[in-house]
């Protein structure tokens, strides 16, 4: 004889399971939202140049690659104002202002990246 297990989903079941299903969402919306933190300071790979770093505190224009990508840095973030190199994919980037966004335009082997300021992310051990 095989025992038979009867299992009733009631409406009480229905809302709870609805309720965790939103809260999770909701969670899941909220730290979606607030990752990557306030960028510090900006690092800037240009060709076969030594890396280097400016801050955000000052807003400023920076010409990188002899002058074929115009820079601009602002207190929010960072975007590539002029390029000219043929897919225009550093420019459409546009605006990046989280710690760990990148604008990378290949033809001038140039990539830009937002750090933050002095926090950590994670920490591993």
């Amino acid at each position: 004889m095989k025992p038979s297990i009867s299992c009733k989903f009631n409406r009480f079941d229905l809302l709870l399971s609805l309720f965790v299903v939103l809260a999770a969402a909701a969670l899941a919306l909220f730290f979606l939202s607030h990752a990557g933190g306030e960028a510090g300071e900006v690092s800037i790979r240009d060709g076969d140049n030594a890396p280097y770093s400016l801050t955000l505190d000052a807003p400023r224009r920076v010409q990188l690659a002899d002058g074929h990508i115009t820079l601009v840095i602002e207190r929010g973030g960072v975007y590539v104002e002029y390029a000219d190199c043929p897919t225009q994919d550093c420019v459409r980037t546009g605006k990046i202002t989280r710690t760990g966004e990148s604008i990378v335009c290949l033809p001038n082997r140039v990539v830009v990246t937002l750090e933050g300021a002095g926090e950590f992310d994670a920490v591993t051990g």
